[in-house]
Protein backbone atom coordinates (compact mmCIF):
# COMPACT_ATOMS: atom_id res chain seq x y z
CA UNK A 1 0.00 0.00 0.00
CA UNK A 2 0.88 3.62 -0.15
CA UNK A 3 0.07 6.64 1.83
CA UNK A 4 -0.59 10.01 0.52
CA UNK A 5 -1.61 12.87 2.06
CA UNK A 6 -5.63 12.22 2.28
CA UNK A 7 -5.55 8.88 0.73
CA UNK A 8 -4.26 5.18 1.40
CA UNK A 9 -3.88 3.11 -2.48
CA UNK A 10 -3.25 -0.79 -2.00
CA UNK A 11 -2.26 -2.67 -5.44
CA UNK A 12 -0.21 -5.62 -5.70
CA UNK A 13 2.37 -3.64 -6.91
CA UNK A 14 3.38 -0.13 -7.22
CA UNK A 15 5.63 1.90 -9.46
CA UNK A 16 6.62 5.18 -7.40
CA UNK A 17 7.74 7.79 -9.46
CA UNK A 18 6.96 10.53 -7.28
CA UNK A 19 9.71 13.22 -6.29
CA UNK A 20 11.96 12.33 -3.38
CA UNK A 21 11.03 14.22 -0.30
CA UNK A 22 13.42 16.66 1.59
CA UNK A 23 16.08 17.07 -0.78
CA UNK A 24 19.21 18.59 0.48
CA UNK A 25 21.44 20.56 -1.82
CA UNK A 26 24.42 17.91 -0.92
CA UNK A 27 22.05 14.65 -2.04
CA UNK A 28 23.53 15.12 -5.54
CA UNK A 29 26.95 15.52 -6.78
CA UNK A 30 25.73 18.57 -9.12
CA UNK A 31 22.09 19.91 -9.92
CA UNK A 32 21.12 20.91 -13.35
CA UNK A 33 18.95 23.98 -13.35
CA UNK A 34 17.26 25.27 -16.46
CA UNK A 35 14.70 28.49 -17.36
CA UNK A 36 13.46 28.31 -20.93
CA UNK A 37 10.84 29.78 -23.30
CA UNK A 38 9.42 28.57 -26.16
CA UNK A 39 9.19 31.81 -28.80
CA UNK A 40 6.99 32.90 -31.45
CA UNK A 41 7.80 35.37 -34.09
CA UNK A 42 6.68 36.80 -37.34
CA UNK A 43 9.81 36.57 -38.89
CA UNK A 44 11.49 33.66 -39.96
CA UNK A 45 14.75 33.44 -38.32
CA UNK A 46 15.55 29.87 -37.55
CA UNK A 47 16.45 26.76 -39.52
CA UNK A 48 13.92 24.28 -38.13
CA UNK A 49 17.17 21.63 -39.75
CA UNK A 50 19.49 22.63 -37.51
CA UNK A 51 19.71 23.76 -33.50
CA UNK A 52 22.25 24.77 -30.79
CA UNK A 53 22.97 22.11 -28.90
CA UNK A 54 25.37 23.48 -26.24
CA UNK A 55 26.54 27.48 -26.47
CA UNK A 56 29.13 27.93 -23.98
CA UNK A 57 28.91 30.92 -21.67
CA UNK A 58 32.49 31.54 -20.84
CA UNK A 59 31.54 34.02 -18.64
CA UNK A 60 29.81 32.31 -16.51
CA UNK A 61 31.93 30.82 -13.26
CA UNK A 62 29.62 29.67 -10.37
CA UNK A 63 29.62 26.09 -12.55
CA UNK A 64 28.55 25.39 -16.69
CA UNK A 65 26.43 27.59 -18.31
CA UNK A 66 24.86 27.58 -21.53
CA UNK A 67 22.11 27.97 -24.09
CA UNK A 68 20.35 25.29 -26.37
CA UNK A 69 18.36 26.43 -28.70
CA UNK A 70 15.48 23.93 -30.33
CA UNK A 71 13.40 25.38 -33.67
CA UNK A 72 10.56 23.83 -34.17
CA UNK A 73 9.72 25.60 -36.99
CA UNK A 74 11.26 29.04 -39.29
CA UNK A 75 9.09 31.16 -36.43
CA UNK A 76 9.23 29.09 -33.22
CA UNK A 77 11.83 28.19 -30.55
CA UNK A 78 12.87 26.87 -27.70
CA UNK A 79 15.30 28.80 -25.99
CA UNK A 80 16.86 27.67 -22.81
CA UNK A 81 19.59 28.42 -20.32
CA UNK A 82 21.12 25.28 -18.29
CA UNK A 83 23.83 25.56 -15.57
CA UNK A 84 25.72 22.36 -14.59
CA UNK A 85 26.43 23.64 -10.45
CA UNK A 86 26.85 22.87 -7.06
CA UNK A 87 23.61 24.75 -5.85
CA UNK A 88 20.45 24.83 -7.12
CA UNK A 89 19.50 27.92 -9.09
CA UNK A 90 15.67 29.44 -9.46
CA UNK A 91 13.71 31.26 -11.93
CA UNK A 92 15.56 34.60 -10.52
CA UNK A 93 18.71 33.48 -10.42
CA UNK A 94 18.71 32.11 -14.39
CA UNK A 95 16.30 35.18 -15.93
CA UNK A 96 19.36 37.54 -16.61
CA UNK A 97 21.27 34.76 -18.45
CA UNK A 98 18.35 33.95 -20.45
CA UNK A 99 17.64 37.40 -21.29
CA UNK A 100 21.17 37.80 -22.84
CA UNK A 101 20.04 34.64 -25.18
CA UNK A 102 17.26 35.61 -26.03
CA UNK A 103 19.17 39.07 -27.37
CA UNK A 104 21.50 37.33 -29.13
CA UNK A 105 19.48 35.03 -30.36
CA UNK A 106 16.59 36.87 -31.63
CA UNK A 107 18.57 40.44 -32.05
CA UNK A 108 15.65 43.31 -31.79
CA UNK A 109 12.38 40.98 -33.35
CA UNK A 110 9.62 41.22 -31.11
CA UNK A 111 8.45 37.54 -29.93
CA UNK A 112 5.10 35.69 -28.32
CA UNK A 113 5.96 33.51 -25.36
CA UNK A 114 3.84 30.85 -25.89
CA UNK A 115 5.28 28.42 -23.18
CA UNK A 116 7.58 28.88 -20.36
CA UNK A 117 10.00 26.15 -18.23
CA UNK A 118 12.50 25.76 -14.97
CA UNK A 119 13.50 22.65 -13.55
CA UNK A 120 16.07 21.49 -11.03
CA UNK A 121 17.25 18.52 -11.86
CA UNK A 122 20.04 15.77 -9.73
CA UNK A 123 23.04 14.81 -11.29
CA UNK A 124 24.50 12.39 -9.94
CA UNK A 125 22.13 10.98 -7.09
CA UNK A 126 23.86 10.03 -4.06
CA UNK A 127 21.30 8.39 -2.88
CA UNK A 128 19.65 5.38 -5.30
CA UNK A 129 16.79 3.81 -3.36
CA UNK A 130 17.16 -0.18 -2.86
CA UNK A 131 15.05 -2.03 -5.63
CA UNK A 132 14.90 -5.61 -3.92
CA UNK A 133 11.31 -5.15 -2.99
CA UNK A 134 8.97 -7.08 -5.00
CA UNK A 135 5.72 -5.26 -5.08
CA UNK A 136 6.82 -1.92 -4.57
CA UNK A 137 9.63 -0.33 -7.52
CA UNK A 138 10.90 3.41 -7.16
CA UNK A 139 11.35 4.74 -11.08
CA UNK A 140 12.19 8.33 -12.42
CA UNK A 141 15.07 10.85 -11.77
CA UNK A 142 15.47 10.18 -8.06
CA UNK A 143 15.81 6.23 -8.77
CA UNK A 144 18.78 6.92 -11.46
CA UNK A 145 16.52 7.50 -14.24
CA UNK A 146 18.88 10.40 -15.52
CA UNK A 147 22.26 10.12 -17.03
CA UNK A 148 24.80 11.53 -14.38
CA UNK A 149 26.66 13.42 -16.37
CA UNK A 150 24.46 15.11 -18.83
CA UNK A 151 20.96 15.03 -16.94
CA UNK A 152 19.36 13.34 -20.21
CA UNK A 153 16.67 10.99 -19.25
CA UNK A 154 14.02 10.70 -21.31
CA UNK A 155 14.70 8.14 -23.63
CA UNK A 156 16.13 6.07 -20.84
CA UNK A 157 12.62 6.11 -19.00
CA UNK A 158 11.41 5.31 -22.17
CA UNK A 159 13.39 2.07 -22.59
CA UNK A 160 12.92 1.73 -18.91
CA UNK A 161 9.12 1.62 -19.03
CA UNK A 162 9.08 -0.58 -22.01
CA UNK A 163 11.39 -3.11 -20.32
CA UNK A 164 8.70 -2.99 -17.14
CA UNK A 165 6.00 -3.19 -18.94
CA UNK A 166 7.20 -6.57 -20.99
CA UNK A 167 8.26 -8.17 -17.07
CA UNK A 168 5.24 -7.35 -16.10
CA UNK A 169 3.09 -8.71 -18.77
CA UNK A 170 5.52 -12.01 -19.20
CA UNK A 171 6.61 -12.61 -16.15
CA UNK A 172 4.13 -10.77 -13.52
CA UNK A 173 7.45 -8.81 -12.25
CA UNK A 174 8.52 -5.48 -11.83
CA UNK A 175 11.80 -4.31 -13.35
CA UNK A 176 14.34 -1.25 -12.00
CA UNK A 177 15.88 1.02 -13.93
CA UNK A 178 19.09 -1.40 -15.22
CA UNK A 179 22.47 0.02 -14.25
CA UNK A 180 24.96 1.64 -16.11
CA UNK A 181 27.73 -0.20 -17.57
CA UNK A 182 31.14 0.17 -15.46
CA UNK A 183 32.78 2.22 -17.45
CA UNK A 184 30.11 4.66 -18.43
CA UNK A 185 30.05 4.67 -13.97
CA UNK A 186 33.26 5.09 -13.82
CA UNK A 187 33.55 7.93 -16.24
CA UNK A 188 30.44 10.16 -15.13
CA UNK A 189 31.64 10.12 -11.72
CA UNK A 190 34.75 10.90 -12.33
CA UNK A 191 33.47 14.24 -14.63
CA UNK A 192 31.05 14.90 -12.33
CA UNK A 193 33.76 15.16 -9.98
CA UNK A 194 36.27 17.46 -12.20
CA UNK A 195 33.41 19.63 -13.07
CA UNK A 196 32.50 20.08 -9.42
CA UNK A 197 36.15 21.12 -8.12
CA UNK A 198 36.56 22.96 -11.33
CA UNK A 199 33.60 25.20 -11.70
CA UNK A 200 35.29 28.04 -12.84
CA UNK A 201 37.13 26.31 -16.20
CA UNK A 202 33.78 23.85 -16.39
CA UNK A 203 32.90 26.06 -19.71
CA UNK A 204 36.95 25.56 -21.11
CA UNK A 205 36.82 21.88 -20.18
CA UNK A 206 33.29 21.72 -22.44
CA UNK A 207 34.48 23.42 -24.84
CA UNK A 208 37.75 21.97 -25.45
CA UNK A 209 36.06 18.49 -25.54
CA UNK A 210 33.69 19.48 -28.64
CA UNK A 211 36.98 20.98 -30.60
CA UNK A 212 39.13 17.66 -29.97
CA UNK A 213 36.52 14.97 -30.21
CA UNK A 214 33.51 14.32 -33.36
CA UNK A 215 30.20 15.74 -31.65
CA UNK A 216 28.26 12.83 -32.90
CA UNK A 217 30.16 11.01 -30.89
CA UNK A 218 29.60 13.25 -28.20
CA UNK A 219 25.90 13.01 -28.78
CA UNK A 220 25.87 9.51 -28.41
CA UNK A 221 27.94 9.25 -25.42
CA UNK A 222 25.50 11.46 -23.78
CA UNK A 223 22.52 9.37 -25.04
CA UNK A 224 24.54 6.13 -23.41
CA UNK A 225 24.79 5.07 -27.25
CA UNK A 226 28.91 5.52 -27.66
CA UNK A 227 31.25 2.87 -28.39
CA UNK A 228 34.06 1.91 -26.38
CA UNK A 229 36.44 3.57 -29.14
CA UNK A 230 34.34 6.63 -28.70
CA UNK A 231 34.50 6.27 -24.93
CA UNK A 232 38.48 6.42 -25.02
CA UNK A 233 38.34 9.11 -27.32
CA UNK A 234 36.17 11.06 -25.53
CA UNK A 235 38.51 10.86 -22.36
CA UNK A 236 41.70 11.43 -24.65
CA UNK A 237 40.03 14.68 -25.68
CA UNK A 238 39.65 16.14 -21.55
CA UNK A 239 42.39 18.21 -20.28
CA UNK A 240 44.67 15.74 -18.87
CA UNK A 241 45.66 17.86 -14.89
CA UNK A 242 42.39 18.18 -13.72
CA UNK A 243 41.14 14.95 -14.04
CA UNK A 244 44.71 13.77 -12.99
CA UNK A 245 44.74 15.93 -9.67
CA UNK A 246 40.91 14.34 -8.85
CA UNK A 247 41.32 10.67 -9.75
CA UNK A 248 43.23 9.77 -6.12
CA UNK A 249 40.40 11.51 -4.01
CA UNK A 250 37.96 9.95 -6.46
CA UNK A 251 40.22 6.28 -6.42
CA UNK A 252 40.27 5.84 -2.64
CA UNK A 253 36.42 7.37 -1.76
CA UNK A 254 38.15 11.06 -0.26
CA UNK A 255 35.77 14.24 -0.65
CA UNK A 256 37.62 17.42 -0.92
CA UNK A 257 34.14 19.01 -0.18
Amino acid sequence: YLQLDHHLISSKMIVDTRPAQDILEDDAVLWQSFLGIEVKLKKNVFDPEKLVLMDLDENFTQGLGFVYVLPSSKNRALIEYTVFSKNRLFEQDLAPYLENALSKYLGENNFEVTHQEHGILPMGNKFIPDQRQESYLRAGLYAGAARPSSGYAFQRIQSWAQQCAESLVLQSKLKAQPEDKKLQQFMDALFLKVIRENQSIAAKIFHRLFQKCDTLSIIRFMSDQASLRECLNIMRSLPTLPFLKALPAFMFGMDSD
